[in-house]
């Protein structure tokens, strides 16, 4: 079965189907065993093949994750505990989304910036919204119209 990862929690993965249900899977040993300088094998996005596996009950089905699909794009940060190995945030992203807002929390520009960069470098589409609008003075206003 082809799915896709929606939510990476520790060792359990939820994996959306084609008919709309969604499995917990876990991963197949010999990914973690793979040295590919990444702290995580699997990523939220990643496209997967999943097969029943053993010890299945009539209430409970366990599920495994068998193979990792090549990946359109992905994004990724490094890792804090280990300098030299990447965390890879989400792969197979269709486009990044920053919903900022200049007052009330303010967002930082620097943020802004690294995700539009990021963005760029992986090739993803990208476009920044602002929200809160009603909060802005008029004068703040006019420089952000162009």
């Amino acid at each position: 079965m082809r799915g896709t990862v929606v939510q990476s929690t520790g060792n359990f993965y939820d994996v959306l189907l084609a008919d709309g249900s969604i499995i917990i899977c876990r991963l197949k040993g010999k990914f973690r065993l793979d040295n590919k300088k990444q702290t995580n094998p699997i990523a939220v996005g990643d496209f997967v093949m999943v097969e029943e596996g053993p010890g299945e009950t009539d209430e409970q089905k366990n599920y495994i994750i068998n193979e990792i699909l090549p990946r359109n794009n992905y994004i990724v940060r490094s890792d804090i505990h280990k300098s030299a190995y990447k965390h890879v945030i989400a792969s197979n992203i269709d486009q990044t989304v920053v919903i900022a807002s200049l007052k009330q929390p303010r967002t930082a520009f620097g943020f802004i910036d690294r995700v539009l960069i990021t963005s760029e470098v992986y090739g993803i589409p990208a476009k920044v919204i602002f929200n809160k609008h009603d909060l802005y003075e008029e004068k703040m206003m006019s420089c952000c119209r162009n």
